[in-house]
């Protein structure tokens, strides 16, 4: 296994290896804000993140 194994972020429809080469060269993802991510988030992992980030800055 590779030493950091941080999590890759992809598009909701990506499908296949994000880290293989073999799509087609001209076909391009539309990039989107990582705002528009928060919709799919339930308010329930929202309140996690933000007492987690609020933690760390406290420390």
């Amino acid at each position: 296994g590779h030493p950091v194994m941080k999590r890759i972020l992809c598009h909701v429809d990506f499908q296949g290896h994000p880290l293989r080469k073999d799509y087609p060269a001209d076909l391009r993802w539309r990039l989107v804000r990582p705002d528009s991510l928060l919709d799919e988030i339930s308010p329930d992992e929202m309140e996690r993140i933000k007492s987690r980030a609020s933690h760390r800055v406290s420390e």
